[in-house]
């Protein structure tokens, strides 16, 4: 079997027009969507992040801390450890920095 002939290939290459379709001016034309966050969810996200920040820091030695306020109130605490002092400075910074 042969084909030798294809029809109609005219029909196909024609190119139909298009047209640009525009809303009418009785159509009506809904609001584009949009959300609000209530007051409520902003509060909450808040303390999200802060409860955040919070898991974030270190843990506090209490028994370390009461040891050096036992310490300062007794009066054997020596505030002029150089040492101890450029410590605590530079972990203040370091915490300050972040």
């Amino acid at each position: 079997m042969t084909i030798d002939k294809i029809s109609n290939i005219n029909n196909i290459n024609k190119l139909t027009k298009t047209q640009e379709i525009t809303p009418k001016a009785n159509q009506k034309i809904l609001p584009k969507d949009s959300i609000e966050i209530s007051s409520q969810g902003k509060e909450a996200a808040q303390i999200s992040k802060h409860l955040e920040t919070i898991q974030a820091a270190p843990n506090i030695r209490t028994e370390l801390v009461n040891n050096l306020k036992n310490k300062i109130n007794s009066g054997s605490y020596d505030f002029n450890d150089l040492n101890l002092l450029k410590k605590t400075a530079n972990k203040i910074t370091k915490n300050l920095l972040r």
